[in-house]
């Protein structure tokens, strides 16, 4: 891991960073139900109270305004989010950038 100098609190830890990769990777906006079964994959339980938990709005959940009514995780900083993937070597790049093997 590297200096975490630069990177702002709150510490999401490397399995939520992970998340949020994937949720960046998507948007920065997924559906709870698509985030609960990648949360599960990476062995996260119960991820909503994970997400509550980070404060100043960083990452936000509420429902969609389409009229759907769903729940969705919205990535509201997405250069915080960037910078804790990175720092536990969890990114996902873009199609098109290479990354080590």
């Amino acid at each position: 891991m590297h200096n975490r100098e630069g990177l702002n609190p709150p510490d999401p830890g490397k399995k939520l960073a992970r998340l949020f990769a994937w949720i960046k990777k998507r948007g920065g906006i997924v559906t709870l139900d698509k985030c609960e079964a990648k949360a599960s994959q990476i062995e996260i339980k119960n991820v909503k109270d994970k997400i509550k938990g980070i404060e100043n709005f960083i990452v936000r959940m509420g429902r969609i305004p389409s009229g759907d009514k769903e729940i969705a995780i919205c990535i509201k900083d997405k250069c915080w989010a960037d910078g804790w993937a990175k720092y536990y070597d969890v990114e996902i790049p873009h199609h098109r950038h290479m990354k080590k093997l």
